[in-house]
Formats: C-alpha cells, structure tokens, sequence
C-alpha cells in the first residue's frame, strides 16, 4: 500500500493527513509534491498526520528530513502529529526526535 494524502486547513495550518506507508517510490514523491504544493499556495506552516502511517522506511525518512527543510527554508513550520509507536522507535534511534516538532492534533485544538 503506497502513501494516501488528504489536506484540511484549520486556522493558518495546513494538516496533511497521511495513511498507508512511507517508503521508497510512489510514495515519497507524493509526500514532497504534497509539501511543495502547501507552500505553493501561500501556506507556512504544516502538520504531518501520520496517525494511520503504518511504516516508513529509510527512504521515507529521509524525504520527512527534506519536507522539514523544504518548509524552514520557505519561512514555515512542520510539525509531525500523531506518530506511531513504531515510527516514534525510529526517530528515536536515529535522534530525529531532537529535530521535528512533535505534537498531538488534540493538543492544537484543531477541529475537522
């Protein structure tokens, strides 16, 4: 099962709302596009929704790793929400704790 994306705006965020996995392919390259495209229509700050990712390999890391850079380096934010017990491992071996915000959607009170 490749990446799904569904974008809702709540306040001055965008919530890309991601289900299936994040791995080599098809689905990195919709995540990046999906990114580019927020940016792209004014947005500036982002929320990754990655409570029905169910995997992310090296590949799909990596692109996370990009996606954070893509929106400092447009004057935004992105945030990971709703992360995986499993994805939260990973970050945590790889230290990537230490560089992405993360955040639980409830505590934003953002609505649907």
């Amino acid at each position: 099962m490749t990446i799904s994306i569904q974008t809702r705006h709540a306040d001055n965020i965008a919530i890309l709302v991601m289900s299936g996995r994040l791995t080599i392919g098809d689905s990195v390259a919709a995540l990046h596009d999906a990114v580019e495209e927020r940016f792209a229509a004014g947005d500036k700050n982002i929320v990754l929704d990655m409570r029905d990712v169910s995997y992310v390999d090296s590949t799909g890391l990596g692109t996370l790793v990009t996606s954070l850079t893509c929106a400092r380096n447009h004057g935004g934010t992105l945030r990971l929400a709703n992360v995986q017990p499993r994805i939260q491992d990973l970050l945590d071996v790889s230290k990537l704790y230490m560089v992405f915000q993360i955040v639980e959607l409830a505590s934003m009170k953002i609505g649907d």
